[in-house]
């Protein structure tokens, strides 16, 4: 399997060999984080090596997220944050012949030749948490008021903002005033520096740095911890 797998894959920006990495996914059985390429959903699976393809089985939600010609990255454990960086060539319901999974999966199927070992893209993981309707970031002026935070890292956080037009008050790196994280009535995060980094259409990117004084950063810790036990278990989510 090895001496086939160099034929195909090829170095990383870091020049690590792929081959080793994917030949290990059927005897690596625990689940990975498969991030889609460009967008900011991720999932876990257990990867496996089929008929010269590498298959991951994602559930049936995801059907809609994932197509022919987009990228996965696979985060691989104990490796210093490096990927797998794969292409999907087919993305089909349930799979056929030795490619088949349960029919209530979506499988895709990664081909090998292109495959390449590249260092992980982002500076910290995020989570969705759009259905936490009572996680808010409070800040004062010149953007006074609570809004909804959408999805949450270590570093940042996404808010929502309803009207567009509010969006003018979060110029891009300037500094804001102090604020905090409010999780529920009874805990919350300080924060000592938030910076705008980024517009959408209803919403606002923007990194933040933690008060390192106190309980808040532990509460974080905690939080992001409780995020990816609950993504894992439910073998995806979005970040």
């Amino acid at each position: 399997m090895a001496k086939f797998l160099e034929r195909f894959t090829k170095r990383g920006g870091e020049a690590e060999d792929a081959n080793a990495m994917i030949s290990s996914f059927n005897e690596d059985r625990t689940k990975k984080r498969v991030e889609i390429e460009n967008t900011p959903y991720f999932f876990y699976a257990t990867p496996t090596l089929r008929s010269g393809a590498v298959v991951i089985t994602t559930p049936e939600r995801f059907q809609k997220r994932v197509s022919e010609g987009q990228w996965l990255r696979i985060r691989m454990p104990d490796s210093e944050r490096k990927d797998v960086r794969l292409q999907i060539t087919s993305a089909r319901h349930g799979g056929t012949g030795d490619m088949a999974t349960t029919p209530d999966h979506f499988a895709l199927l990664c081909k090998i030749p292109g495959a390449s070992v590249e260092a992980t893209k982002r500076g910290a993981d995020r989570y969705g948490t759009a259905q936490f309707k009572d996680l808010l970031l409070d800040l004062s002026a010149p953007a006074a008021g609570s809004y909804p935070i959408i999805d949450v890292s270590a570093n940042g956080v996404k808010i929502h903002v309803s009207d567009p037009e509010e969006i003018k008050r979060f110029v891009i790196g300037q500094y804001l005033s102090k604020g905090k994280i409010r999780l529920g009535s009874k805990a919350q995060v300080d924060l000592l520096d938030i910076i705008p980094r980024s517009h959408f259409k209803n919403a606002v990117g923007m990194e933040m740095v933690v008060n390192p004084q106190g309980s808040s950063r532990k509460i974080l810790e905690m939080f992001l911890g409780s995020l990816e036990h609950k993504a894992q278990g439910d073998e995806g989510d979005t970040g």
